[in-house]
């Protein structure tokens, strides 16, 4: 090979060596209680516009993390553990550099509640039902007013097709006498 084809394939290789170097950036840390003590097996997750879907991994037993090659640019960060609550950040992540962030979970607040108070019993056998409502609806229906129709002696109303001539001054609403 010659001296300039040398040259050449070594500036090559050393370029592409470069270019990769600088297309990513990295995030680290550490995720605390809210003692300061390590969460270990915390969830840390980073998502982002450059990020396709989502990059995670777990934190070790001193709570520490590392995700590699994340794309130059602002993205988010949230630790989820059981027992804590979600941390969140937003970290701006640059070209060959390594961003470190420390997160912080405080305690899920619990609560206990005690309900008192007595249960209503439901016979599941019996055969009857509504008998109470039926039995409202028709105290309700007796103390409805029924309206009648007056109308002048030798007056005419239509029942049923047929003219019918009142000759007493009582008539319901059926045309019927009373």
């Amino acid at each position: 090979m010659s001296r300039h084809r040398m040259r050449y394939l070594t500036l090559l290789l050393a370029s592409g060596t470069i270019l990769s170097a600088q297309t990513t950036g990295a995030l680290q840390g550490r995720v605390l209680d809210s003692k300061g003590n390590a969460v270990a097996g915390a969830r840390v997750a980073v998502t982002g516009v450059g990020v396709q879907g989502e990059r995670a991994t777990v934190t070790d037993a001193s709570g520490a993390y590392r995700i590699g090659l994340l794309p130059p640019g602002s993205v988010t960060v949230t630790v989820t553990k059981e027992g804590l609550n979600t941390a969140k950040a937003q970290v701006q992540v640059g070209l060959d550099k390594t961003a470190t962030v420390e997160l912080k979970m405080a305690a899920v607040a619990a609560a206990t509640v005690e309900v008192l108070g007595t249960s209503t019993v439901v016979d599941t056998k019996a055969t009857t039902s509504g008998g109470e409502l039926h039995r409202r609806i028709s105290l309700e229906a007796e103390r409805v007013p029924r309206f009648r129709q007056h109308r002048p002696a030798g007056a005419r109303c239509h029942h049923r097709g047929q003219h019918a001539q009142r000759q007493s001054g009582r008539e319901d609403l059926r045309g019927l006498r009373r």
